[in-house]
C-alpha cells in the first residue's frame, strides 16, 4: 500500500487504502516505479537479491548498492522534450506572451521535466494548477506535480482520456499531527461542480470525512463561458490500455532494470570479497574472528584483504601435515562488467533507442551509462511530442483560464500553440541544414515557408508564411556585361 513514507518529506503516519482494489493494485504498480525514480527502491532491491540468489547467500554479499538505476537512466535519456525552454504562441500574442510569462515565473520548465520522466516511466502523471489572487497586482500561478499514485479518477465520457473527478491524497497537519487527507474536485454535473476537503481515516478503508465543501458559483475554475474545469491535466505517454491509467506501463524495462541492479550488486560483491585469488588450507583452523546470526544459521565470519595475514592453528582432528593451496579469484569484474552493459544496451534499444544514437566515445563512458546523442535526443523529442503537445496546450489553456478567474485579464481559453524549445545545434550542423533547405528551395522542391518549417520545427503553416512574409525578399544582383571593343 502507499505509505506516507512514500510522500516526499513526510514521515510514516499509516497506511493510505484506496476506494477500491482495482485503484489499490494500479497505486501499488506505479508506486514501485516511482520508487525507481525517487531513491527509494533499496526494498525492491533486496527482494530481488532474495528471489534471484536465496536469502542465505544474499547474507554474504556487501551492502546492496542503488549506484545502477537503469529505469531511470533510460527514462530520463527519453525525458527531454522539456530540456530546453518552451513557450506559447496565440493569434493574440499577448495571451502567448502572458501565459508565456506565468509559466517562465513559476519555474514550470523544471517541473516539467519531472513530469515528463514520471510520464515515461509510470505512463501518467498529474499537472495540477494553482491560482492564488494578489491585491492590485497581477496573479500568481503555481504548479504542483502529482504522482498518479497519489490520486483516485473517474474518466470523463468524451473519450479524451482526461478526468471528470480528481481525489488528491495529501499529508497534512489535523490537530497537532500529519494524517492523510485529499482534495477531491469533481465535475461530472457540469451544472453544480464540486470541491472537497476532506480527512482520510487512517488505514481501515472507510470513507473520507468531508469537512469542507465548495459548490455551485463558488466554484472558481471556469472557463469563459462559465462551463467548469478541474484544476488538473492528465499527461499520458500514448493511450492508456485501460480507463485513464496503465499500470504494466514499461514493465519489462522495470523488471530489467532490478535484474541489472541484482547484477551489479553482485559484481560490487565480487569487486569487494573475491577478486584476488582464493585460498583455501587442509589440517588448520584460521583463528580470530566473529560469529554472526544469518537467516538460516550462524556464519563465523573472518575479515580478509590482499594485505592481510591470516592466521591458523593446527586442527587437532587432522592427520598428517597440513595443507594450504589457492584458486584464481572467485570472478572476473570485467567479464561480469562486459555481461552488464550488454544486457543494459539491449535492453535501451528495446525501449526503442536506436543503436547507433547510444555514444561511448569517451573512455569513461561504459555501455552501461546509457546516454543519447544530440541526434538521438532529437528523435525521442519527435517521438513523444504528439502525446505531450495536446496536454501540453490543454496546460496553457488551464493557465489562461486561472488568470482570468483570479483577477487577470481577459485571456481566451482556446487557439494555444505549444513551441517545445529545440535541442541546440552544433555551428557544423547549423551551416549544413541552413545550406540543405537553401539548396532545396532553389531546386523548386520546397517554397520559403516550408524551407522555415524546416529549421522552426514546432511553427505551424501559418506561422511561416507570416515569418516568410516579413523577410525582404532578396534582389537579384544583376549579371555584369561586357561592352564589345572596336577591335572586335
Amino acid at each position: 500500500m502507499t505509505r506516507l513514507s512514500d510522500y516526499p518529506q513526510h514521515n510514516d503516519v499509516g497506511i493510505l487504502a484506496a476506494p477500491d482494489q482495482m485503484t489499490q493494485r494500479r497505486w501499488e504498480q506505479q508506486r514501485r516505479r516511482r520508487e525507481m525514480f525517487d531513491g527509494t527502491w533499496r526494498e525492491q532491491l533486496i527482494t530481488a537479491g532474495k528471489k534471484t540468489v536465496g536469502a542465505d547467500r544474499l547474507a554474504g554479499w556487501a551492502p546492496p548498492s542503488l549506484a545502477r538505476n537503469l529505469a531511470e537512466t533510460v527514462c530520463r535519456e527519453l525525458a527531454v522534450l522539456w530540456d530546453q525552454p518552451s513557450s506559447v504562441a496565440h493569434d493574440i500574442e499577448a495571451a502567448g506572451r502572458t501565459v508565456t510569462k506565468a509559466w517562465e515565473l513559476a519555474g514550470l520548465q523544471q517541473q516539467m521535466q519531472r513530469a515528463q520522466l514520471y510520464t515515461i516511466g509510470i505512463g501518467s502523471c498529474y499537472v495540477r494548477v494553482k491560482g492564488f489572487a494578489r491585491s492590485g497586482a497581477f496573479p500568481r500561478v503555481g504548479y504542483e506535480v502529482v504522482p498518479p499514485d497519489l490520486v483516485y479518477d473517474i474518466a470523463r465520457d468524451d473519450g479524451t482520456g482526461q478526468p471528470a473527478l480528481v481525489r488528491q491524497y495529501m499529508p497534512r497537519p489535523v490537530d497537532g499531527r500529519l494524517v492523510w487527507t485529499a482534495d477531491e474536485w469533481d465535475i461530472r454535473d457540469p451544472e453544480s461542480p464540486v470541491y472537497r476537503l476532506m480527512h482520510v481515516t487512517d488505514g481501515d478503508g472507510g470513507a473520507p470525512r468531508v469537512v469542507e465543501e465548495v459548490t455551485g458559483d463558488a466554484y472558481v475554475y471556469r472557463r469563459a463561458d462559465g462551463t467548469p474545469l478541474l484544476p488538473y491535466v492528465l499527461f499520458h505517454d500514448g493511450p492508456p490500455r485501460v480507463g485513464l491509467h496503465d499500470p504494466e506501463h514499461r514493465a519489462s524495462l522495470f523488471a530489467g532494470a532490478l535484474d541489472v541492479a541484482v547484477l551489479y550488486w553482485l559484481v560490487v560483491h565480487v569487486f569487494r570479497d573475491a577478486s584476488w585469488p582464493q585460498r583455501a588450507v587442509g589440517g588448520l583452523v584460521p583463528t580470530g574472528g566473529v560469529t554472526t546470526e544469518g537467516p538460516a544459521q550462524a556464519r563465523k565470519v573472518i575479515t580478509m584483504d590482499p594485505s592481510t595475514l591470516a592466521m591458523f592453528g593446527k586442527d587437532p582432528e587432522w592427520e598428517g601435515p597440513p595443507m594450504q593451496w589457492q584458486w584464481m579469484p572467485g570472478g572476473d569484474v570485467a567479464q561480469m562488467s562486459a555481461v552488464l552493459e550488454e544486457v543494459a544496451s539491449r535492453l535501451a534499444v528495446e525501449e526503442g533507442i536506436s543503436p547507433a544514437d547510444l555514444q561511448r566515445a569517451s573512455p569513461n563512458r561504459s555501455g552501461y551509462a546509457i546516454a543519447l546523442t544530440n541526434v538521438g535526443k532529437r528523435a525521442q523529442r519527435e517521438r513523444f511530442k504528439p502525446s505531450f503537445r495536446p496536454a501540453s496546450e490543454r496546460l496553457a489553456m488551464l493557465t489562461a483560464s486561472t488568470i482570468r478567474a483570479f483577477g487577470g485579464p481577459d485571456l481566451p481559453d482556446t487557439g494555444y500553440r505549444m513551441h517545445f524549445g529545440e535541442i541546440p545545434y552544433s555551428p557544423t550542423e547549423l551551416e549544413a541544414r541552413r545550406r540543405h533547405a537553401i539548396e532545396m528551395v532553389e531546386a523548386g522542391l520546397w517554397s520559403r515557408a516550408e524551407a522555415y518549417r524546416y529549421l522552426h520545427a514546432d511553427a505551424t503553416e501559418a506561422e511561416a508564411e507570416a515569418a516568410v512574409a516579413a523577410i525582404p525578399t532578396p534582389t537579384p544582383t544583376p549579371t555584369p556585361t561586357t561592352e564589345p571593343t572596336d577591335a572586335e
